[in-house]
């Protein structure tokens, strides 16, 4: 069988990563155009990036996909690469219908320009602090006559910088005037000004490969200071938090408008009422597939990018089976340079640890040097000893301290998440179970089963009859299974069902008095252990059983409507998952 190329474009660094998870059995990955000014493949234009595709193509090979692997903040990359696409499908035809994986060239201008990123935010109905665009032409009696009215304190920010350069707050008019000559002066270009919002930030990420959303842990960073210091310099928490509903349905929204496919970032203010009610003020976002966040992407145990790009591209889908876990950045001025960052990275739970010179970066606003550190801590009090060990390295005793008292804060908070325990009960004297609704998986470790609420199109569920009576297809995971294989598995054997797209919306918990064997002449976790159970989606056509026939009866999809009269074991469980059925 001839293999199939899939051709990248953007930052060889990640072209490497994605190599390594490619399937060299079926693809051929080659690598076209990279970001670096340095590199012999560099390109600056989408006609030259187009060029340079030319040269590499055969059209006597299949080819499977375009990735884009651009970053927006070099070379406009991002922007560039999907113009050059558009340029490749004009002048090859037979191209047109291929797999581009990357935002559109509209998506990369608009997350790489503040002013754009408000003008869609607002447009699509988004909850956004004030803002006023403020054009460097007009002389300061237009600006302040334009900025009479505006709630003060604001922030005067350049268009085209992020990560804490070309910004600084202002508390009047009188101010805006002395800012806004400085960074006329400094040629900052475009400018805009934001209302200030008090609260804590949190930035929402999700992956989007076709039409299936997967959603990151919210990152929460404690409060922004008067001074604008770079939020990487305070305290950062990724992962077992509550989500938002309405702050992800945005996200997703944004990348089905502009068809964005790979990762977008939304960054908001989340407050509260005076009810009480938290609500989130989105400020700016970002779009790419490569350069993710440590402090996201760690927050997922078992979570590989490539991996799961190289998967979706081969399968056409992307699992769900990860684990939550608690991430933490912290950026420590206090330090002994580059030496630090290799005793950081010898630790096997840090994720990353970086060593940065902020007085050298353009309109910045820190005059240090830090060391920014990633580190997984998986539970507040493991984080607390992890935080002890950094301290000791970069020889910063606060560094301990803040984090402690950041995890107190947020430990007694009410955003942490809490799975909401829907039902319970025995199967014997020694064995009792609780149902939890969560997207958030339990340890891995501790699964032995997966089931499935299997839904056939929009409107029909897939069931599967025993002795027991109907039920989800599912079934305990055998010896060097993943979660997912076990999920695959089941269906298909008892269901002859598979899913396309999928989620988690529960787990079972089963306590136990005494340890339980197993099939395999081990035994099950002891006291507790877990049993996920997912929901999916599929247009496939159901295949034959092939299941146990002692244990597979019948095998049914069944209309919605056609539920409230059968007797299924386990309704409750059923009908609360089919309320995340609008989320695949």
């Amino acid at each position: 069988m001839s293999k199939k190329y899939i051709y990248v474009f953007g930052g060889l660094q990640y072209f490497k990563a994605m190599q390594q998870e490619a399937n060299k059995d079926k693809f051929v990955l080659v690598h076209i155009a990279d970001e670096l000014e340095d590199a012999s493949s560099y390109a600056k234009s989408p006609e030259i990036i187009a060029a340079l595709f030319e040269d590499a193509y055969d059209n006597k090979k299949e080819v499977s996909a375009f990735i884009n692997l651009g970053r927006g903040t070099v070379i406009g990359g991002l922007e560039n690469i999907a113009k050059a696409w558009d340029i490749i499908k004009e002048r090859h035809p037979e191209l047109k219908s291929i797999l581009f994986v990357g935002p559109s060239h509209k998506a990369a201008k608009t997350f790489f320009d503040k002013k754009l990123i408000w003008r869609i935010l607002e447009k699509e109905g988004i909850a956004t602090p004030k803002t006023l665009e403020i054009d460097t032409t007009l002389n300061m009696e237009e600006i302040m006559k334009r900025s009479s009215g505006f709630p003060f304190p604001a922030v005067l920010k350049a268009t085209k910088l992020s990560g804490g350069r070309g910004m600084k707050l202002v508390n009047s008019s009188e101010e805006l005037g002395d800012t806004f000559n400085e960074f006329k002066k400094a040629n900052l270009g475009e400018l805009i000004l934001t209302e200030y919002v008090d609260g804590i930030e949190v930035s929402f990420a999700v992956l989007r490969l076709g039409n299936t959303f997967m959603r990151m842990p919210a990152c929460y960073k404690e409060k922004t200071s008067f001074d604008l210091k770079h939020p990487d310099s305070k305290v950062k928490l990724a992962g077992g938090f509550k989500e938002f509903e309405d702050a992800y349905g945005a996200v997703e929204k944004l990348m089905t408008t502009l068809n964005i496919t790979g990762w977008l970032y939304l960054e908001g203010i989340l407050h509260k009422d005076d009810n009480g009610k938290s609500t989130i003020q989105f400020i700016e976002g970002a779009t790419r597939l490569s350069g993710n966040s440590p402090i996201e992407i760690g927050s997922l145990e078992g979570f590989n990018f490539y991996n799961t790009l190289m998967s979706w591209i081969e399968n056409a889908c992307i699992g769900f089976a990860h684990r939550n876990r608690l991430c933490i950045q912290y950026a420590s001025f206090k330090h002994h340079g580059e030496a630090d960052v290799k005793k950081l990275l010898a630790l096997n739970w840090v994720l990353e640890a970086r060593y940065e010179d902020l007085a050298k970066v353009p309109f910045s606003t820190d005059d240090r040097t830090r060391i920014r550190i990633s580190f997984i801590g998986e539970t507040f009090d493991l984080a607390k000893e992890r935080s002890n060990e950094i301290a000791k390295i970069v020889d910063n005793p606060e560094f301990t301290l803040d984090i402690h008292k950041a995890l107190d804060d947020y430990a007694n908070s009410d955003y942490i998440y809490k799975p909401r325990r829907l039902s319970s009960g025995a199967w014997s004297e020694n064995i009792t179970w609780e149902f939890y609704i969560s997207s958030h998986l339990p340890d891995p470790k501790l699964c032995t089963a997966a089931f499935c609420l299997a839904l056939q199109g929009d409107n029909r569920v897939v069931l599967t009859k025993t002795k027991r009576g109907w039920e989800m297809p599912g079934g305990h995971m055998e010896s060097g299974e993943t979660l997912e294989q076990t999920l695959f598995r089941e269906t298909h054997e008892e269901g002859g069902y598979t899913p396309q797209q999928y989620r988690l919306f529960g787990y079972r918990k089963v306590i136990s008095k005494k340890p339980i064997p197993a099939r395999d002449g081990k035994e099950y976790p002891f006291p507790t252990s877990y049993i996920p159970h997912f929901i999916a989606k599929s247009n496939f056509p159901l295949a034959g059983v092939h299941g146990d026939e002692d244990e597979v009866l019948d095998r049914r999809a069944f209309e919605l409507s056609e539920l409230c009269g059968l007797d299924v074991r386990e309704a409750a469980i059923i009908e609360s998952g089919l309320l995340h059925k609008e989320k695949l």
